[in-house]
C-alpha cells in the first residue's frame, strides 16, 4: 500500500480553475486581432499562452469598442497547436485579415472596451467574468497604457446586432438614455451609418406597426392568428414581428424589469462547463464509480442526434452495452419514446423518475409533466429550480444547462405571465452561446407569446 505521507497528494484542477489560478503563469505564445478593427470598432482580440508541453490555452475576445465591451467570449484550454489552428479558423474571420500584435495592444484593447462600457453600466459577458478575464495579466500600472479610440466623437455609438432581439435593443437605448443622457448617444444602422438620435427611433421606424393603434394591432393579429398553420415564411414572419410590437404594448415595465434582475442574478450563479462531461449527467449517483471519458463522450454524441431516430436508436443500442450507463440509457429510452409519440411513455416517465430521484434530465422531465397535469400546484411549482435538480453541483454541462433552461421555458409559459416569459426571452441572449439552441428556445418562447398574446386579447 503507497505510503501518502512520504509525497504530496495531488490535486488535478478543472480547466475553468486551472486558468484561474495558474493561465497567468504561463508566457503568451501569440496575440491576434481582426485587421479592421479600429474602422469597425469591433475587435476580435486572441490571446492564447503556451503550457510546457506545447500544447495552448487561449481566450477570444469579442469586443466592442463603441459601446457595449466584451460582448462574447470563449475559451479553450491546453489543446494542442493543430486544435489551437482549427479553433482560430472557426472562430475568426480569416478572410478579412488577422494581425500578430503584440499583449499589450490586446490588453489596452479588451479593457478599453470594458472601461468604456462600464461608463454606461454595461457588463462584460458572463464568462469573461469567470473565465477568461484570467487569461489575461491583471489590468495594473506594470501594462503600459495606449490610448483606445472608443465610441463615436466620445459618446456611445450602439448598432443592433444580428442576435439582438427588438427588446434587447430597446433595453440598451433605455440604458442609454438614463445613464448618458438623452442626444449623448448615436444609433448606427446595419449598413454602419450613424442615425441622428434627435430625430430618429431606429427601433420603432423598423417596426411597420408601430402606428397602429392596439385594437387595430388586434384586428392584424386575429387575421394571421386564424391561419396560423397555412402562413408563408413571409406572414410568419410579420406575425412574429406584430406579437412582439403587441407584447411591447401589453408589457408591465416595471415588472418586466423585476424579472430581468431576478433571472439575471438567478443564471449568473450557474457555472456551466463546455468540455468536462460530469458523471451525473449519466445518472452516476454522488461518490459512484466514474465513468470513462469515452463513454462520456458517446453518450453527448447520442444527445446531438436530432430527427434520426433510426439512427439514434442504433446509437443507443451500442452505447448500451457499456457497464453502468443504467440511467443514462433509461433517459434516452425516454427521448426516443417521446420522439415516437408512445402511449407507454408516461408510465416509463414515472418508473424512470422513480428509479432514479437524483438524475436531473429525467426529473425535470417528470416535474414538468407533474405540473402540467396539476399534480403539483403553483407554489410548489417555484421551489422547483436550479438547486432541486442540481444540488451541490460545482458546475453542470452545457447539455445539462440547456435541458434546464427548456424546462424552465415551458413552465413559465404554463404560468401565463407574459412579462416573466419576455424578460426570460432577453436574458437567454446573455447566457446561451450557441446559436442554435439559442435560435430554438426564443423560437418556442414567441409560440407560446402568441397563445399569451391571444388569451390577453380574448382571441378564441
Amino acid at each position: 500500500m503507497a505510503n501518502s505521507s512520504k509525497g504530496k497528494v495531488i490535486q488535478m484542477l478543472s480547466p475553468e480553475n486551472y486558468i484561474r489560478q495558474k493561465a497567468r503563469n504561463l508566457p503568451v505564445y501569440e496575440c491576434l486581432v481582426n485587421t479592421n478593427w479600429q474602422e469597425s470598432q469591433m475587435a476580435n482580440v486572441v490571446v492564447s499562452r503556451q503550457h510546457t508541453n506545447g500544447n495552448i490555452t487561449a481566450g477570444i475576445y469579442l469586443v466592442d469598442l463603441s459601446c457595449l465591451g466584451v460582448k462574447d467570449t470563449i475559451w479553450f484550454f491546453n489543446v494542442s497547436m493543430l486544435e489551437y489552428r482549427e479553433n482560430l479558423e472557426r472562430f475568426m474571420d480569416m478572410e478579412d485579415g488577422i494581425d500578430k500584435i503584440d499583449y499589450t495592444l490586446a490588453h489596452n484593447i479588451v479593457h478599453a472596451g470594458l472601461e468604456f462600457a462600464d461608463d454606461y453600466e454595461f457588463k462584460p459577458h458572463k464568462d469573461f467574468t469567470s473565465v477568461t478575464q484570467y487569461i489575461l495579466d491583471e489590468d495594473t500600472d506594470d501594462i503600459p497604457i495606449i490610448e483606445i479610440e472608443c465610441g463615436f466623437h466620445g459618446l456611445p455609438a450602439y448598432m443592433q446586432g444580428p442576435l439582438d432581439t427588438d427588446t434587447k435593443a430597446k433595453q440598451v437605448i433605455a440604458q442609454l438614455e438614463r445613464v448618458a443622457g438623452h442626444g449623448n448617444y448615436y444609433l448606427i444602422d446595419e449598413d454602419g451609418m450613424v442615425i441622428n438620435n434627435e430625430d430618429d427611433d431606429s427601433d420603432e421606424e423598423d417596426d411597420q406597426f408601430t402606428d397602429l393603434s392596439l385594437e387595430e394591432k388586434r384586428n392584424e393579429f386575429v387575421g394571421y392568428f386564424i391561419r396560423i398553420n397555412q402562413l408563408s415564411n413571409d406572414e410568419a414572419a410579420k406575425f412574429f414581428i406584430l406579437t412582439q410590437s403587441i407584447v411591447d404594448d401589453l408589457l408591465d415595465q416595471d415588472k418586466y424589469d423585476e424579472y430581468i434582475e431576478a433571472f439575471d442574478q438567478e443564471l449568473s450563479k450557474i457555472e456551466v462547463e463546455e468540455d468536462t462531461i460530469p458523471d451525473e449527467m449519466l445518472g452516476v449517483e454522488p461518490g459512484g464509480a466514474s465513468l470513462p471519458s469515452e463513454v462520456k463522450k458517446q453518450f453527448l454524441e447520442i444527445l446531438e442526434v436530432s430527427s434520426d431516430l433510426k439512427k439514434l436508436k442504433k446509437q443507443i443500442a451500442t452505447f448500451r452495452k457499456n457497464p453502468g450507463v443504467e440511467a443514462a440509457t433509461a433517459y434516452l429510452d425516454l427521448v426516443v419514446s417521446e420522439m415516437e409519440e408512445s402511449e407507454a411513455y408516461d408510465t416509463m416517465l414515472k418508473t424512470t423518475a422513480e428509479k432514479y430521484p437524483r438524475y436531473a434530465l429525467v426529473q425535470m422531465l417528470w416535474v414538468e409533466t407533474k405540473i402540467e397535469e396539476s399534480i403539483i400546484g403553483a407554489e410548489e411549482n417555484s421551489s422547483y429550480q436550479y438547486n432541486h435538480f442540481f444540488p451541490e453541483r460545482e458546475f453542470i454541462h452545457s447539455r445539462e444547462f440547456f435541458n434546464y433552461l427548456l424546462y424552465r421555458t415551458r413552465i413559465m409559459a404554463s404560468e401565463g405571465n407574459l412579462e416573466k416569459l419576455e424578460a426570460w426571452k432577453e436574458v437567454l441572449f446573455d447566457y446561451l452561446t450557441d446559436e442554435i439552441d439559442l435560435t430554438m428556445l426564443n423560437g418556442l418562447i414567441v409560440m407560446f407569446q402568441i397563445g399569451l398574446v391571444a388569451d390577453r386579447l380574448k382571441i378564441e
